[in-house]
């Protein structure tokens, strides 16, 4: 919650337009983003759970000092169980390295008449084979004679911009099929735990993907922006 690294997710939080919105932060913390939520991006009202008693004193003191108190409905416990149904515009899942236990009540938690938002967190690992694209030693290292020509260090030089334009690829492909995966499960709970009428059927897609930050070698921390809308069944 508290990395530096976070600061981007919570600055593009801040910036989005809630004005008339209701909110469900499913992993509230001391209000890491249900304040920017309500403060920056003027949510009309933030369902904020959480179940550390010690964090809901934290969100309680922060809501307090920046005067969005009574804009905010605490739900103390678990999110799987105290996270309210069928209430909002907008749900953000801001937990790593899974927000997936809560995808369900995540789903249940989105209005039926329009639907809206999940903003899903994850850590996606995009380690693909050996990442090592040669054997030989480094020739610079300490105790190594051996001459180094023009020709060698160019082919090395390319190598290596080869080796990061095939890692980018890996990267970026590791995320397309970790959204792909997201927006084909959220369909499947939305269909079993937010049904909708009969002629209706809900359309999920990906509205954006975004890196936060590297969690660690070969593993980034990202979200996805899902849109879920109810729409005829007979729409294309």
């Amino acid at each position: 919650m508290f990395s530096s690294g976070n600061i981007t997710e919570k600055l593009r939080v801040a910036e989005f337009d809630c004005r008339g919105e209701v909110v469900v932060d499913m992993y509230a913390g001391i209000g890491y983003f249900t304040l920017p939520f309500l403060v920056h991006g003027r949510a009309r009202t933030v369902h904020a759970c959480e179940w550390n008693p010690v964090a809901v004193e934290g969100l309680r003191r922060g809501l307090v000092l920046n005067g969005v108190r009574e804009q905010c409905v605490i739900h103390q416990g678990d999110c799987r169980e105290v996270c309210p149904a069928g209430v909002a515009d907008r749900v953000n899942l801001g937990l790593i390295p899974s927000s997936e236990g809560g995808w369900a009540a995540a789903c249940a938690a989105l209005r039926r008449d329009r639907g809206g938002w999940l903003h899903v967190h994850g850590n996606v690992s995009w380690k693909h084979g050996n990442q090592i694209t040669g054997t030989e030693r480094n020739p610079w290292e300490v105790g190594e004679k051996r001459e180094v020509g023009k020709g060698e260090v160019e082919r090395r030089e390319k190598e290596k911009e080869e080796g990061a334009v095939s890692s980018e690829l890996r990267r970026k492909k590791a995320k397309t099929h970790w959204a792909e995966y997201v927006v084909a499960r959220v369909g499947r709970l939305l269909k079993e735990g937010n049904p909708l009428g009969e002629g209706w059927r809900w359309d999920v897609r990906v509205g954006r993907v975004v890196t936060v930050k590297s969690y660690a070698p070969f593993v980034d921390h990202v979200v996805v922006d899902v849109e879920c809308r109810p729409t005829t069944a007979s729409t294309e």
